[in-house]
């Protein structure tokens, strides 16, 4: 509970928070996941960069810590795969508005660079910040499991022009309820 003085200044009345005093909330502990991108559509290295940075961002705002790794060998547990893909090589089962694929309960989703370039120009959004949020929005998928798309937020199956201005301003993030079910399934993997 807050604690607050007033003070009676020429007939006003001012409030003031005089609770400084109090410890600091425990910071989160940081739930490691290891990522491992294979840039097989030869994204420019400035475009990855900045993407990385986002995913970094939008995980560690849930408590999870992201380590970029080119360590093939961490394979299980809390290690996860990302392909960005030319439009070639995506699959044909899945609708062209889709951003990426997730194998649901699985390590290896895929992100196609074409199809977040597009998103980008249509909506007016930064390339690399878009790359970070479809990186980030297929691993949720590996995180969340089945049933993982949701109404609002980074989730979202569909971002329109509203989710593009969202995530234009790095908004565009788990719900809590995401957010706990993801620490939760990272706790449970070794």
């Amino acid at each position: 509970m807050n604690r607050h003085t007033a003070i009676l200044i020429a007939g006003s009345i001012l409030t003031l928070d005089v609770s400084l005093a109090r410890p600091a909330a425990a910071q989160p502990v940081l739930l490691p996941v290891y990522l491992t991108v294979s840039n097989q559509a030869a994204v420019p290295a400035d475009v990855m960069a900045v993407a990385v940075a986002e995913v970094i961002r939008i995980y560690a705002a849930i408590g999870v810590t992201v380590v970029w790794t080119d360590d093939v060998s961490r394979v299980g547990g809390r290690s996860l795969f990302v392909s960005i893909i030319p439009e070639r090589l995506s699959r044909r089962n899945v609708r062209v508005s889709a951003l990426g694929t997730a194998i649901v309960g699985g390590t290896l989703a895929s992100v196609v660079f074409e199809r977040v370039e597009r998103f980008s120009l249509t909506w007016g959004n930064n390339l690399r910040m878009t790359l970070g949020h479809a990186i980030a929005h297929e691993m949720g998928h590996l995180l969340l499991g089945d049933g993982s798309h949701a109404a609002e937020g980074l989730m979202r199956a569909r971002w329109d022009l509203v989710d593009a201005r969202i995530a234009a301003v790095g908004r565009l993030l788990f719900t809590s309820a995401e957010a706990a079910r993801i620490r939760k399934d990272l706790a449970a993997r070794q």
